[in-house]
């Protein structure tokens, strides 16, 4: 089971560091699928936007919300403000409590054949994936905008982002 995880794990910290070091906020693959990242570093406050493309009414879309967070003082869950708001202006909003404790990720992930979770580490950080929601099919086709927050006063939290990919519907 080792053998598998460490490529699995090297795979998720290279898209996750490819998405991560790019300069803009969105990178898009040819299969469809986007990332957008937004670094706290140097800013002040935890908030932040994403406008997702969502035209295809043959697809159903996977967003994962992706954070990464210093080694030393990561909380043990990381509470986010999320809110959608439609193309037409319909909004939604939501608060989610997703786990972040190292240990407990890295446990839950080695015992678990579960992929909504993931995690990748390096030296100084690491990143957490966590399937947001599965099987989107909008009801509206245009450009979404996706708003997170997490509180100012939390500590650990470098960055968030999202990553969206799009399934074809069988008909």
């Amino acid at each position: 089971m080792t053998a598998l995880r460490i490529p699995v794990t090297a795979a998720l910290t290279a898209v996750l560091f490819l998405g991560l070091c790019s300069c803009s906020d969105m990178s898009r693959s040819g299969d469809g699928s986007c990332f957008h990242f937004t670094s706290f570093t140097g800013r002040s406050g935890r908030h932040t936007a994403f406008t997702v493309n969502m035209n295809d009414s043959t697809c159903a879309y996977s967003i994962d919300i992706v954070a990464r967070m210093s080694r030393r003082h990561a909380p043990g869950t990381l509470p986010l403000e999320v809110t959608v708001v439609s193309p037409e202006g319909h909004r939604a909003s939501e608060t989610v409590f997703l786990p972040s404790d190292l240990n407990s990720l890295r446990h839950y992930t080695a015992r678990s054949e579960d992929r909504r979770i993931r995690i990748a580490e390096s030296a100084g950080s690491y990143d957490v994936s966590w399937r947001y929601r599965d099987g989107i099919v909008p009801g509206e086709k245009g450009d979404w905008l996706v708003c997170i927050s997490a509180p100012d006063t939390l500590e650990g939290l470098s960055g968030i982002g999202i990553s969206v990919s799009g399934t074809p519907v069988k008909q």
